[in-house]
């Protein structure tokens, strides 16, 4: 079945150590027989040896009849979408092409013709095709093109692929170098850990943890779920000694070791240098050592190689011929002769050459002169568009090779833009640019083609830039190009307003709003939408309300996500005017809406999502809160909108806290600041780090509490908006924690006393009530802390029990001093509404109040049964420190402290 594995034919050196992570390796491959999916992941520096573990775990897959697809992500094609599945997948989907086709169906068979070349293409009119003209057509323009819709049934054609691969026997899928990923590479990795193929099928995976960003950690994150993580260490002194054997003495071998930081790569360069009549020096660079190395090729070898080092990390004789310049009859003599030094190896199957490590092409492509690397490239990229190549798989040479005013390379720039932007926005916004860097500034199209590069900028997540493109697109539009001006000013506000700039944002949509004449136009409508979105931030609910009680009724022809935009964002509106029965009515029909919307429909309407979602959490529905924000995740995933996704995971974190599942909230929380850190969005950073100061709050975690939350609070921004209420909340919860009392009392009653009380919502009024409430009830405060108690009863609402819950348990702590007995019937009570609204941590914590004050009015038996309850709740919650609280008050009564 197609590729069985790179050769790491004839290894000079015995595999020495790693005999645990061999045996791992054995063990997971014996799930994937039995039909299990696995993911397994090997972290190591380079050099250390990912690539050969990699090789012995095939060879054992294959001694147990599982069939092995290998391939890797490669330096110098990083723009070049999908290539570490390519390189694996290709070859078997060459070899299964009928049976593929005919299982598949045309429309997962049209999906797939879009990534591997092995498939046929597709017929006219799929959906990978663009109507979007020739790029000096601005006729061409488009308003907003549902480019994700491909991206996400892209990602699910690829799944169907390997289940149909890994049948009958199973599948190992081995991916190597992955720090080098492209981001469709990254994200299609990231649906099918978070998304598995339901079939026995393991996923292999090496890079190197320095070069890993944070689009790459997630996956990572997400794949230590399904199998292990193994890190690939140095070779210690003795390993070292079994590597070079019984000939080389020890104080040869420690010096060795020491050199190379046992690095077998690298111990291996050194041996080669000193074998091969270099200076017995020790060089303290392994560069040098490898350019030692190749130091001793001849000028038509030294050709040759640096010609495949700029084809690919995997390169075809004929095409290293084309780049070198030379006859095929001389490439091939010398790749020979390169093979003979182990500069390079036969590939899999023998008509394919690869270097021996990617170090070894690094080097050798950073030996070839400028010139040489300009002429080899546009040699490949001529060569190439002669044999009908796609243009996404030319414009790697092409952008490398070509000359301002080429007609020809900018046309090749902007299809294969246009061709990958559905599933790589962030490679289509780098072609983009360079199309636009080698067209005249006055070339008919510049604009459209800047308005789809300012749009790819922005929802891949990169804000700066399109921010820049936005801008520079209003100022060059006429002021009467209602449509086009529409979309540049919804991405320049995105960018705006993640950035920082929040003012700047509002004053755009505002100003380009009140510009356009039919305001009931589609263009108008979408800027409306987002000023929706944008108020609601705020959580100025009156100008919210305004703003979609003027968004018109859907008209014929118009984008589906306007009608649904519509009705995800009135519940919030609803919720925080104080009519939760009207929000919840909403949010049901909402939901119904969303329920029969297919995900391309959603494409353009993620924000709205969102706030459905973060309606449905701050009403305590806890459960279909973390569906809700699940689609909001895959969609934006699969559909490149990158921008979205750290709100949604922090929303999701939020939820797994209501659910009482803190290790999910804790690792979800993690995702989120890694997707804002890759984002570079402050107001973005302060969403997750709120959610991590609340998951190390809860866990127990005061010290992590602390700093995070200080974090949180220090980010730039505008002081009054939602989400700086929020982490004033989180900040002021971790201070409690910390025995800093008085600081945390004032942080918490300054985010929700008025003027603040209009930027926060009930559910998080209520939150802030509890522990103000027993925090003056400890000081003896009772008018003051049954103020705090009115407070939330007046949020609670009895059609949401998990309102009514925390209410209640507010009511609890603000008796805990003056009536203890009154104070836990009031805790148990809360407990019971808390339980059946599913939140079992707030459940728990009530049970801790409960028999904590039934234990302070000495009732014994009552207190014994709620504390025994609270220890074992909030044990499986993970909230250590509120267990060991737990377990200390037990032990007061004199009771054995329960397992947890």
């Amino acid at each position: 079945m197609g590729k069985p594995c790179w050769e790491s034919a004839h290894p000079r050196h015995p595999l020495v150590g790693r005999q645990d992570v061999l045996r791992t390796m054995s063990a997971v491959l014996d799930g994937t027989a039995g039909g299990a999916f696995h993911v397994l992941t090997l972290a190591g520096k380079p050099g250390l040896g990912k690539t050969r573990l990699l090789s012995e775990l095939a060879a054992a897959a294959e001694a147990r009849g599982l069939p092995v697809l290998a391939g890797g992500a490669s330096e110098y094609e990083q723009e070049l979408p999908f290539g570490a599945f390519i390189d694996a997948l290709d070859d078997a989907v060459k070899e299964s092409l009928p049976a593929l086709v005919s299982g598949l169906g045309p429309t997962a068979a049209r999906q797939l013709a879009m990534v591997f070349p092995a498939m046929p293409d597709a017929p006219a009119g799929h959906p990978g095709e663009t109507s979007a003209g020739e790029p000096g057509d601005d006729s061409a323009a488009e308003s907003d093109r549902p480019a994700g819709l491909v991206r996400y049934r892209l990602y699910s054609a690829v799944r169907d692929l390997i289940e149909r691969l890994a049948v009958p026997d199973g599948l190992v899928l081995v991916l190597d170098d992955l720090h080098w990923a492209d981001d469709s590479s990254v994200e299609l990795l990231n649906h099918l850990v978070r998304r598995p193929p339901r079939a026995g099928v393991l996923i292999a995976v090496a890079f190197r943890p320095d070069q890993v960003g944070g689009a790459l950690a997630a996956p990572l994150l997400t794949a230590a779920e399904h199998g292990p993580s193994l890190t690939v260490t140095p070779l210690t002194l003795d390993e070292v000694a079994e590597f070079l054997g019984p000939d080389v003495g020890r104080t040869r071998c420690e010096a060795l070791h020491e050199a190379s930081g046992g690095n077998p790569f690298y111990l291996d360069a050194l041996v080669r240098t000193a074998s091969a009549g270099e200076p017995d020096e020790l060089p303290h660079d392994v560069q040098t050592t490898i350019q030692a190395e190749l130091n001793g090729l001849s000028d038509a070898l030294s050709l040759v190689a640096q010609a495949a080092a700029i084809v690919a990390d995997e390169f075809d004789p004929a095409l290293v011929a084309v780049a070198a310049g030379t006859t095929e009859e001389e490439t091939l003599t010398a790749l020979d002769r390169l093979a003979a030094r182990d500069v390079v190896r036969p590939a899999a199957g023998g008509v394919r050459f690869r270097f021996r490590h990617p170090l070894i092409r690094h080097v050798v492509y950073g030996s070839a002169p400028p010139g040489r690397r300009l002429a080899a490239h546009a040699r490949v990229a001529a060569h190439l568009a002669g044999l009908g190549v796609p243009a996404a798989q030319l414009a790697h040479h092409v952008d490398r090779s070509a000359s301002p005013g080429d007609d020809a390379a900018i046309g090749i720039l902007v299809e294969a833009a246009r061709e990958v932007a559905p599933h790589a926005p962030h490679t289509a916004a780098r072609w983009f640019a360079s199309a636009l860097r080698l067209m005249p500034y006055d070339a008919a199209g510049r604009l459209t083609l800047m308005l789809e590069m300012a749009e790819a900028q922005a929802v891949s997540g990169c804000l700066e830039e399109g921010r820049e493109t936005a801008t520079e697109v209003l100022r060059l539009l006429p002021a009467d190009d209602y449509a086009r001006r529409s979309v540049a000013a919804r991405f320049c506000s995105i960018t705006q307003r993640l950035l920082g700039s929040v003012h700047q944002s509002h004053a755009l949509l505002v100003s380009e709003l009140a510009a356009i004449p039919d305001q009931r136009s589609e263009a108008a409508v979408r800027l409306r939408i987002r000023l929706v979105n944008d108020t609601l931030m705020k959580l100025d609910h009156r100008a919210a309300l305004d703003a979609i009680e003027l968004i018109p009724e859907p008209r014929s022809g118009w984008d589906p996500s306007l009608a649904f935009s519509r009705l995800a964002f009135r519940p919030m509106v609803d919720y925080v005017r104080g009519s939760a029965d009207v929000a919840l009515a909403g949010v049901r029909t909402a939901d119904e809406a969303l329920a029969a919307t297919p995900d391309e429909h959603l494409i353009d309407c993620l924000d709205a999502l969102a706030w459905l979602a973060w309606t449905e959490c701050l009403m305590c529905r806890y459960a279909e809160a973390v569906r809700r924000f699940d689609r909001l995740v895959t969609v934006a995933q699969a559909t490149g909108r990158q921008f979205i996704i750290p709100v949604a995971l922090a929303g999701k974190a939020r939820s797994y806290i209501g659910l009482g599942r803190l290790d999910d909230a804790a690792r979800t929380a993690r995702e989120a600041t890694e997707s804002a850190r890759l984002l570079g969005s402050p107001q973005q950073m302060l969403v997750a780090h709120t959610e991590q100061c609340l998951v190390d709050h809860w866990t127990g975690d005061v010290k992590a509490a602390l700093t995070i939350g200080r974090e949180a609070i220090r980010t730039p921004g505008e002081v009054r908006e939602w989400w700086r209420r929020q982490a004033e909340y989180a900040y002021g919860l971790a201070l409690v924690d910390a025995d800093r009392p008085d600081e945390g009392r004032e942080l918490l009653r300054a985010a929700c006393d008025p003027p603040a009380l209009s930027a926060l919502d009930p559910n998080t009024l209520l939150r802030c009530a509890e522990p103000l409430a027993a925090l003056n009830a400890a000081d003896g405060l009772r008018a003051e802390a049954a103020r705090w108690a009115d407070q939330a009863e007046a949020q609670a609402h009895p059609a949401l029990p998990g309102t009514v819950g925390l209410a209640a348990l507010t009511r609890a702590r603000s008796l805990e001093n003056a009536d203890p007995l009154a104070a836990a019937a009031k805790a148990r009570e809360a407990a019971a509404a808390l339980t059946e609204a599913e939140m079992r941590l707030d459940a728990g914590r009530a049970l801790l109040t409960a028999g904590t004050a039934a234990a302070r009015a000495e009732d014994v038996e009552p207190a014994r049964e709620s504390l025994e309850a609270a220890a074992e709740t909030l044990a499986e919650c993970g909230a250590h420190l509120l267990y060991r609280r737990a377990v200390q008050e037990l032990r007061r009564l004199g009771v054995p402290a329960p397992s947890g």
